[in-house]
């Protein structure tokens, strides 16, 4: 299982990007929020769309 962190900084136009652990591009650990561990980042997405209106996945680490 993939452990996933939320940027809790909106983008403009994406919303709030969901990273794997994993991600070259991930932002400071200041601005994230661990999500959980998660065998596929749909699950990730779909606990996160509860609290945030507009989330999006990093293009970087999470291909779809």
């Amino acid at each position: 299982m993939a452990k996933y962190y939320l940027h809790l900084e909106a983008q403009k136009e994406v919303g709030n990007q969901i990273h794997e652990s994993q991600c070259s591009h991930m932002p400071e650990k200041a601005e994230l929020r661990y999500i959980g561990s998660y065998s596929n980042p749909k699950a990730a997405h779909y606990d996160v769309k509860m609290f945030y209106p507009q989330v999006s996945y990093c293009p970087d680490c999470i291909t779809q």
